[in-house]
């Protein structure tokens, strides 16, 4: 027979067990209810001019996965029968995360597929120039009312899968936030949109760094040459170079997970990058790799917060 010790022992971390989950459910839950979430949805793609006329069925991300990697939103299907549309809706801010539209680029993709030799080959019929991209990507950019300190940083043309991809990047006080970032992609076709997705935290800190350029670039440069035995950098040092050393707000290189939405978890830190120098060329062998090294010091206090190094040893 059971004694009441062990009983009530049983009885007390089944309380513990459904207790933690009702916090769970409770802290996870979405507010978000599936006909706003389908009214905002419907609401976007008429703005972006997309064929919404199709059904809808929403799906909330598994509590889980929100558990584990802090994803809480829903997820807007739209099928019109020839194409689907995915629009991502965040809980929290009740903010556009996500739009795919991918049922429109599979079509682009099968149009322009054709057979050589037996073999599937894509072959895109044109592709508008860099100016027309740029101006696509930014009437999108206006219509889906993208905030003032997020910036045009890059445009890049995809020619294998027909896509030019535009990144907006987040500014605070005139310092680039690594991690905060906007990307939008268009076929390169013709220009239509293809998708969207936001990944900001909205996290702030102090922009005022009390590491000087120089003093990071020789503490880079030290973090660097530690990497090698007095013989390799001996044999190697005139072949890399520093490409760059400024000053960016990060949040990912510090080891923190935000689950939950621990606000302010970011620093000031100088980004170095040390390359292969150019005139190596193709002939580096050993302990050269070609690949870019970064080193990431805290501006405030000279610390190294993160390195990826690669070297060929």
């Amino acid at each position: 027979m059971m004694s009441r010790y062990l009983y009530f022992k049983r009885v007390g971390i089944a309380l513990i067990v459904i207790i933690i989950i009702f916090i769970v459910i409770i802290v996870f839950k979405c507010k978000l209810s599936d006909e706003k979430a389908i009214e905002i949805a419907r609401t976007t793609c008429s703005v972006l001019n997309l064929n919404d006329n199709g059904s809808y069925r929403v799906k909330s991300a598994n509590i889980l996965r929100q558990f584990l990697f802090g994803i809480k939103y829903k997820n807007v299907f739209i099928n019109n029968g020839n194409d689907e549309i995915s629009v991502l809706i965040g809980c929290k801010d009740i903010d556009i995360v996500g739009i795919y539209n991918t049922g429109l680029y599979n079509r682009y993709l099968q149009s322009n597929t054709i057979k050589v030799n037996d073999n599937e080959v894509v072959r895109w019929k044109a592709i508008i120039s860099n100016i027309d991209a740029t101006n696509d990507m930014m009437s999108i950019a206006n219509k889906l009312r993208i905030k003032e300190d997020m910036k045009l940083s890059s445009i890049a043309l995809d020619k294998y899968k027909g896509v030019w991809s535009g990144r907006w990047q987040r500014i605070l006080n005139g310092i680039e936030v690594e991690d905060d970032y906007i990307i939008i992609n268009i076929m390169a076709v013709n220009g239509d949109f293809y998708s969207y997705s936001k990944h900001i935290n909205g996290y702030t800190c102090s922009t005022i760094a009390k590491l000087t350029k120089e003093d990071a670039f020789k503490i880079a440069e030290l973090t660097f040459k530690k990497e090698f035995t007095d013989f390799e950098w001996k044999n190697n040092s005139d072949k890399f170079e520093v490409k760059s050393c400024s000053l960016k707000v990060i949040s990912s290189k510090l080891g923190v997970k935000n689950i939950f939405n621990i606000d302010n978890i970011c620093k000031l830190a100088w980004v170095v990058t040390i390359s292969t120098k150019d005139i190596v060329g193709n002939k580096t062998v050993g302990i050269v790799n070609k690949d870019s090294s970064i080193i990431y010091i805290d501006a405030e206090n000279g610390n190294i917060i993160s390195t990826d190094i690669n070297i060929g040893h």
